[in-house]
């Protein structure tokens, strides 16, 4: 059975940090703490990981409370929908309890480039027990994009049920959009299906398209179909 130790990290306003053990005041009252469990077993992969990116990457975590933690080490396992925070100090990784992240962002170390999170009230057979899961947000506007990004844990022959040794996991990205009413629904990253959301903008988003040659099942091109969809609503405000 595994065994889970409560870790409440304690920051301080000038970025200091200790430890404690007394569980009894890790939830619900947060302040500048980190709820969660260490991490106790190693983890072994297969032919791929359960996480996001490989690498820890510096981030924040944006907390339900209003607390915001930077200069973070962070790691999202799309496979769970849980995000890890590691320790570097004091050599140990901490699973971050989801149900006080309201945001985080990741870094990337190459092009320094900042990737935005958000916990979003979605529902998805993967994680069929949450009510809510941990999306990119790709674009935000009178119209906002989400990415629901997944990896789903397969054996060598495909199925995605095994327990054996030799398993991967595959990437699965779902696309949500935010529309003004504030409803957020699925959609399929296609021309048609864009076209029927958002028709109010359906003849100048046709033209946009065939200009730019865009493919609206790559993701970048969704993300320029949405942008342009958003700045035609703020020029015709002004």
């Amino acid at each position: 059975m595994r065994n889970v130790i409560c870790l409440v990290l304690i920051f301080s306003f000038t970025g200091s940090m200790g430890i404690s053990q007394d569980c009894d005041n890790a939830f619900p009252s947060m302040g500048p703490k980190i709820p969660g469990e260490i991490q106790t077993e190693n983890e072994h992969f297969g032919e791929s990981s359960p996480y996001l990116y490989d690498d820890w990457r510096q981030g924040a975590i944006y907390f339900t409370n209003g607390r915001v933690i930077t200069d973070l080490q962070l790691r999202y396992r799309s496979a769970t929908d849980k995000l890890a925070y590691f320790n570097r100090n004091e050599n140990y990784t901490i699973i971050v309890e989801s149900n006080y992240i309201k945001e985080f962002t990741l870094v990337d170390p190459l092009t320094s480039r900042i990737e935005k999170f958000r916990r979003l009230a979605v529902q998805t057979n993967y994680f069929p027990h949450s009510n809510s899961c941990i999306t990119q947000i790709l674009c935000e506007g009178k119209v906002s994009l989400y990415a629901l990004r997944i990896k789903q844990k397969q054996n060598s022959s495909g199925s995605s049920q095994s327990q054996t040794q030799g398993f991967s996991y595959s990437k699965i990205d779902l696309y949500y959009l935010q529309l003004p009413d504030k409803n957020i629904m699925r959609i399929k990253p296609s021309r048609k299906e864009v076209l029927n959301v958002l028709s109010d903008r359906r003849d100048e988003l046709k033209e946009f398209i065939k200009k730019k040659h865009l493919h609206i099942r790559k993701e970048a091109d969704l993300i320029k179909v949405i942008d342009f969809y958003n700045l035609r609503f703020v020029e015709n405000k002004m």
